[in-house]
């Protein structure tokens, strides 16, 4: 017993009886999983980042690639050899997309990215001073979407497997457009007269078909 300061007042600690001890054998559940927006300050991803990683992916980066070049053979070179305004804003707007998911500014020497974007926009500025119409438009989108196909050519060729599937995308290229300009230069009957395929000149056809022999 111990003594207590003069002028304490005695407590006592009465301990409830309605009050039952643990069981002896107790089972812990785990919680399920955090689906309110907490779960993406402790770790969880948000779709935005999802998406960011889906486009980062090899699989993303295949199909972008081989899309816009077979865009480029089929549909774009049939139409006025890609001097047609919807088809090649069509391709504009693709090889835009191309180029935000190879990011070849991160894999190709600086300088080629420097270069490609002043030739991209050179002619949009003789275009804005020379207000040279429809026809100045079409070829200063040209020689945009040609800077920008090269630019994701080049990021996206790292391989050799890469190198051959753009190789084989290009020369299945040139194949139809030979089948498709030896028709009409065989039923001419002038063998004098150039074939000329989709692209109604003689020097763009000859450029598509030297993926052939390249």
């Amino acid at each position: 017993m111990t003594d207590r300061p003069p002028g304490a007042v005695r407590t006592a600690a009465v301990k409830r009886t309605d009050l039952r001890a643990d069981a002896p054998n107790v089972t812990l559940v785990e919680p399920g999983p955090v689906t309110d927006p907490a779960r993406t300050a402790t770790g969880g991803r948000d779709v935005r980042a999802r998406a960011r990683d889906l486009l980062r992916t090899p699989a993303t980066e295949h199909a972008v690639v081989v899309g816009l070049l077979v865009l480029l053979e089929v549909p774009v070179v049939q139409a006025s050899g890609g001097r047609s305004a919807g088809a090649l804003g069509w391709y504009a707007a693709a090889a835009a997309v191309a180029v935000a998911v190879t990011r070849p500014w991160n894999r190709v020497p600086r300088w080629w990215t420097l270069l490609a974007a002043l030739l991209a926009l050179a002619p949009l500025a003789v275009l804005l001073a020379t207000s040279g119409g429809r026809t100045g438009a079409v070829a200063a989108t040209t020689y945009g979407t040609c800077s920008a196909t090269g630019l994701v050519v080049a990021g996206y060729a790292r391989t050799a497997a890469r190198r051959a599937a753009v190789a084989a995308v290009l020369c299945a290229g040139g194949v139809a457009q030979f089948a498709w300009a030896l028709v009409p230069w065989w039923g001419g009957g002038d063998p004098s007269r150039p074939m000329v395929g989709t692209y109604d000149w003689h020097n763009q056809y000859a450029a598509a078909l030297s993926a052939l022999v390249a």
